[in-house]
């Protein structure tokens, strides 16, 4: 399984993705990108949980995560967040893993 997130403006995007592309699941929630860039991190963790315990799977189970964003600010912040708070997201997400792949 993997993860896509599309990090606009206004969506927060996230879908399952299954080993052949299919779109599994997906759900979203408002980015409101006027908040600390950890918040919208904080939201796509949420998400991705959601989405992991929906389909019953472990988030351990996910290989890696995409993101693409046309807010280039936005994922900039959101990247040097992720850099330093990998460890809560992967703690939050229950999982040891510190070497979740994540593509931009």
């Amino acid at each position: 399984m993997y993860i896509g997130i599309d990090l606009g403006g206004t969506n927060i995007a996230v879908g399952l993705v299954s080993e052949d592309g299919k779109i599994i699941r997906q759900a979203s929630t408002p980015t409101l990108n006027e908040r600390e860039a950890i918040e919208i991190v904080k939201d796509m963790a949420m998400l991705i949980e959601k989405l992991a315990k929906e389909e019953g799977i472990a988030v351990s189970d996910i290989k890696s995560v995409g993101i693409g964003s046309p807010v280039q600010l936005i994922l900039i912040m959101v990247l040097l967040y992720i850099q330093t708070t990998l460890k809560w997201i992967c703690s939050r997400l229950q999982t040891n893993s510190t070497s979740l792949q994540v593509f931009v």
